[in-house]
């Protein structure tokens, strides 16, 4: 009787801390290191000189490849040759100046960000999801 109640709290701990580490961990995605998502008023793009407001799960997936990306100092910038997708914009709470990203490689790879000193760039991580995402965005 004994095992069987002290197998009964182990497993209540095991669960518990279980429960515990994934609701951490989505707090974390929340709170992403490029752009909080808590802090973001809205987003949209920039295309042929127009603004195409994102719908939320286009946002949210934009914001996702966003925080996945990282800070990169690169010496040589990529060639870009400009096309329809001018910049993505993120407009923060806190902020009046909207963030701007633009494109910095053709492939989506690179981008400029509006608040950095060259030479760095946001290296997105897995740049055919969000040029999916930029892609369905505008009308072309």
């Amino acid at each position: 009787m004994k095992k069987i109640i002290l197998s009964l709290v182990v497993a209540v701990f095991v669960l518990l801390g279980v429960s515990y580490f994934y609701l951490g961990m989505e707090e974390r995605d929340a709170k992403g290191w490029f752009v909080n998502k808590e802090e973001v008023r809205g987003s949209a793009l920039k295309a042929n000189n127009l603004n195409y407001t994102f719908n939320y799960k286009q946002q949210k997936g934009v914001l996702q490849e966003l925080n996945n990306s990282k800070k990169v100092q690169n010496l040589n910038p990529p060639q870009y040759t400009p096309n329809a997708i001018d910049s993505i914009m993120i407009y923060l709470f806190d902020s009046k100046e909207p963030l701007e990203l633009v494109p910095a490689s053709n492939d989506y790879t690179y981008f400029k960000v509006s608040t950095w000193k060259e030479p760095y760039y946001l290296q997105i991580m897995d740049p055919e999801d969000l040029q999916i995402i930029l892609e369905l965005a505008y009308d072309k």
